[in-house]
């Protein structure tokens, strides 16, 4: 995939995570970070044997819905979340994502560079850093881990 397209749907996933937690932050702990990497294929799978009612979903408000299925929160209480899961679930995501990007954003010529760097900015400014500074620094200490479950190459 274009690198450039790449980072812009990167860019979407982040705003529509975010909207649907609408400025809302959270504390994001080693110990929450080790629990979303050994957690993260099982929730798939279980997500995944729920069937295609929860596949493809873009919509915000359905985001959220889902969120608050019961379905879905047995899967996440099954693997060691509790209430506040799809919060810190989100925060990990789009704080990996804004990782990710600026990582990948170093291996590309310098005026995509610049691109990405504003495109990254203007996601943190409009859109709002769900993740805090500290959850940024937290998901750096567990990229390669992180990067090895969530990214598709």
């Amino acid at each position: 995939m274009n690198q450039l397209i790449k980072y812009s749907v990167i860019a979407l996933i982040i705003s529509i995570v975010t909207l649907s937690h609408a400025q809302t932050t959270t504390t994001i702990t080693d110990a929450d970070v080790k629990l979303f990497i050994t957690s993260f294929n099982p929730i798939k799978k279980d997500m995944e044997a729920l069937g295609h009612k929860y596949e493809n979903i873009q919509d915000p408000s359905a985001l959220q819905a889902i969120g608050a299925s019961e379905e879905v929160k047995s899967i996440f209480e099954k693997h060691g979340w509790n209430n506040n899961y799809m919060l810190k679930f989100s925060t990990i995501i789009s704080a990996f994502a804004f990782v990710h990007m600026e990582k990948e954003m170093q291996k590309l010529p310098a005026e995509q560079q610049q691109y990405v760097a504003q495109m990254i900015q203007t996601q943190k400014t409009q859109v709002g850093l769900v993740a805090s500074e500290d959850a940024i620094e937290v998901i750096n200490k567990n990229y390669s881990e992180l990067a090895a479950i969530i990214v598709e190459e």
